[in-house]
């Protein structure tokens, strides 16, 4: 999309976020991307976990983190853990994966006044954001 107008979510993946602060410090504009990335340490280097599947996530992209890389978040990632986050220019989050339910839905109202009803594919509870 070019243009704020050309934004719908009539089609397309998406996932709903929760921030856990009542008032979050920093909150995206309607445009602004933000990825979903699992940051794992390997135990060794014969750990061969690749793959999100591997950590049962299937949004966003895997990032290793090399032993002496110090980890995004507050606190450290201990090796053979992984931590999922949100990340954009303006903060990194991690994030928890909620359970939905099957009358979980999202009503989207189209430009035109018509309805679309969307499944929610996942739900996620946003942490502390830590500042860029």
């Amino acid at each position: 999309p070019r243009r704020r107008d050309d934004l719908t979510l009539a089609d397309g993946r998406f996932v709903l976020l929760e921030y856990i602060e009542e008032h979050p410090p920093l909150l995206s504009a309607p445009g602004m991307a933000s990825r979903i990335v699992t940051y794992y340490r390997p135990r060794g280097p014969r750990d061969k976990k690749k793959s999100l599947v591997d950590f049962g996530q299937v949004d966003g992209q895997l990032r290793v983190l090399a032993e002496e890389e110090e980890s995004p978040f507050f606190g450290d990632i201990e090796p053979g853990q992984a931590v999922t986050g949100i990340e954009n220019n303006m903060f990194i989050a991690p994030v928890f994966k909620q359970p939905l339910s099957p009358t979980d839905f999202l009503l989207v109202r189209g430009r035109a006044g018509g309805w679309y009803i969307r499944e929610v594919p996942q739900a996620y509870t946003v942490g502390q954001l830590f500042p860029r």
